[in-house]
């Protein structure tokens, strides 16, 4: 029955895993048409503009398809259709308050970004137009989150193919008519709400054949319990916050110390490492809603085998990437990017070993779903102070290779926390996870 099941779940995986590796192969040519059309330069001021965006998005971010997935999940098990409805409903809802408050943050802060931190002033523009950027998505969480739950993966996969084809054929539509920086960012918010638009359409038709109009549902039955539903919010939303400092921290201090070229070499570097930590998505959403949906069944022995199974496929993935990666760095650096980004070299083979995280990838899914998504922000947190150390002593010395090492630190910080918190945690059997206590899962 385990081996079965376990089967089901490759497969759903390996669908998906395809669409990511083709996607990742589309977003790597994108890049490097965009890299050898502007030049580190501005290609180092695309990725300010970009990183900057995130930046104020996740700040202000709940992770809401991840609040609708939990939810949603049970909801889905207990074949609630309301309930199911209202958490869908409250996750679009949210999702538009919350990119609509980011994109008046964004233009609000533009200037003083651009010109007191950055030194950039011509970023200023271009940040005000990606605000539309936050706009255009505020529904893909939600939905993907949905139809993971749903099981519409062959779906996925082939909507993550167009959407990166989409974006690819903009960009070198972009290049060919030279239409500058300008034209780069913007025909990003074209490619993102004409796929999230279609994102949103499938989901809509997907819950209507699932359920009898769950999207029409009363918003108000998925804030019954509201104080536990705004804690989980909050930890969910601090956890972001601290992901984002990790991940665009490094970026700004950067930008602000070293200039756009410094940023440019980072980025490329950067696109190649998260290329293949983003090939590890896929499986990672396969098995995430398995584990809640575990967790609401009471079934220990489910957990367990999930978690034994995301460590190996994770170690065995992430040890062959670093040795292929590092082999091949050079020949990648020159290939995608030519001569003008071949410092990157060394970047990659410094950042490459970030892979081997992949071996705990199961650790948020395990916290969240047993009730304990602090946990995730406990790790997040002190990972990310090693993070902010490691800047703080080597980005100002040695510019892209300190933030290289920075990068490193996290992945490495975060493997050792986990394990750390994963002694302490026993998982009774029969005990309703979602409502286990600490002092009944802390060993």
């Amino acid at each position: 029955m385990m081996r079965g099941r376990l089967g089901a779940l490759l497969k759903d995986a390996g669908l998906t895993t395809g669409s990511q590796l083709a996607g990742s192969f589309l977003n790597l040519a994108r890049s490097a048409v965009l890299g050898r059309y502007l030049g580190v330069d501005d290609f180092g001021r695309l990725a300010i503009v970009l990183s900057t965006t995130v930046f104020v998005r996740q700040l202000l971010s709940v992770r809401t398809w991840e609040w609708v997935m939990i939810n949603f999940s049970r909801a889905y098990v207990a074949k609630d259709a309301p309930q199911a409805g209202a958490y869908v409903r409250a996750g679009y809802i949210l999702g538009l308050a919350i990119n609509g408050c980011a994109a008046v943050v964004l233009v609000a802060v533009a200037n003083l970004v651009a010109e007191s931190i950055l030194h950039e002033p011509c970023v200023a523009s271009l940040l005000r137009i990606n605000g539309l950027l936050l706009i255009a998505g505020a529904a893909d969480e939600t939905s993907s989150a949905v139809l993971r739950v749903l099981g519409r993966f062959r779906w996925l996969a082939a909507y993550g193919i167009v959407a990166a084809f989409l974006r690819f054929g903009v960009a070198w539509l972009v290049a060919s008519f030279d239409l500058g920086l300008g034209g780069v960012v913007v025909s990003g918010v074209f490619a993102q709400a004409l796929g999230g638009l279609w994102l949103y359409i499938h989901t809509r038709r997907a819950l209507r054949k699932e359920f009898v109009g769950p999207v029409g549902s009363d918003v108000r039955i998925a804030f019954r319990d509201w104080r536990t539903q705004l804690r989980l919010m909050v930890t969910l939303g601090a956890t972001d916050t601290v992901k984002t400092l990790a991940a665009d921290l490094d970026f700004i201090v950067l930008g602000a110390l070293h200039g756009p070229s410094s940023v440019g070499l980072y980025r490329a570097s950067l696109t190649l490492t998260q290329g293949l930590h983003q090939l590890a998505v896929p499986t990672y959403m396969v098995f995430y809603p398995e584990m809640t949906k575990a967790a609401a069944a009471r079934d220990a022995t489910q957990i367990r085998a999930l978690i034994k199974q995301m460590t190996w496929l994770g170690l065995v993935c992430g040890c062959i990437a670093v040795v292929a990666l590092s082999a091949s760095a050079a020949w990648i650096v020159r290939l995608l990017y030519g001569q003008g980004f071949v410092e990157a070299t060394t970047l990659v083979r410094i950042m490459c070993w970030s892979l081997l995280v992949l071996a705990v990838q199961w650790y948020n899914p395990l916290f969240v779903s047993l009730g304990k998504a602090f946990w995730t922000f406990t790790v997040l947190v002190l990972a990310l102070i090693g993070k902010a150390t490691v800047i703080l002593i080597f980005v100002p010395p040695f510019g892209a290779v300190g933030s290289a090492l920075a990068h490193v630190s996290f992945f490495f910080a975060t493997i050792v926390f986990v394990l750390l918190l994963r002694r302490r945690i026993a998982l009774p059997d029969g005990a309703p996870a979602e409502n286990v206590n600490c002092d009944e899962c802390v060993e």
